[in-house]
């Protein structure tokens, strides 16, 4: 009987030391797959939205700088002809509004932006021109153009996406 009560305890030993090889695999293949889980998750994001962010902000300040400077027809720049819209005077035959709404996606065109776009012309939160319909998602680019007696002018460009991430 002793022999069987010794026999039956080096049984009960190596059990438990099985037992606890098999909860140490355990946890090692769950660390694995929490592991890999993050390694997925990370690998399956998009990470250039902030570079694409960046990019659409400097085109932005560049599109700006280029129409501000751009002269349709030789009398005046943009930067100009977008005051004397505000005061409804005419530039080169035309209403500088006209104008503007006339150059501005000529120069979206020359640039070979195909997208669709937002342009907004303030004064004081008060919009004095506008291209293209508001858009709910993309990146906007907001900037003072020029400052009068009146306020600060500001040009708004959004570039649209049709979801929150361009």
């Amino acid at each position: 009987m002793a022999i069987s009560f010794i026999n039956v305890w080096i049984i009960i030993l190596f059990m438990r030391r099985a037992q606890i090889e098999i909860v140490g695999m355990v946890i090692i293949v769950i660390l694995i797959v929490i592991i890999a889980v993050v390694f997925l998750m990370f690998r399956l994001t998009p990470q250039s939205s902030n570079i694409d962010n960046a990019r659409y902000k400097l085109f932005g300040a560049n599109l700006v700088n280029a129409i501000g400077k751009y002269t349709p027809c030789g009398e005046s720049d943009m930067k100009k002809i977008l005051e004397d819209c505000y005061l409804n005077l005419d530039v080169c035959g035309k209403d500088a509004c006209e104008l503007v709404k006339e150059e501005v996606p000529k120069i979206m065109n020359s640039l070979g932006w195909d997208k669709p776009y937002y342009f907004n012309y303030l004064l004081n939160n008060q919009s004095i021109v506008k291209i293209n319909d508001p858009c709910k998602y993309g990146i906007t680019y907001d900037t003072p153009i020029s400052t009068g007696p009146e306020g600060t002018f500001f040009v708004n460009i959004k570039f649209c996406s049709n979801t929150t991430s361009y």
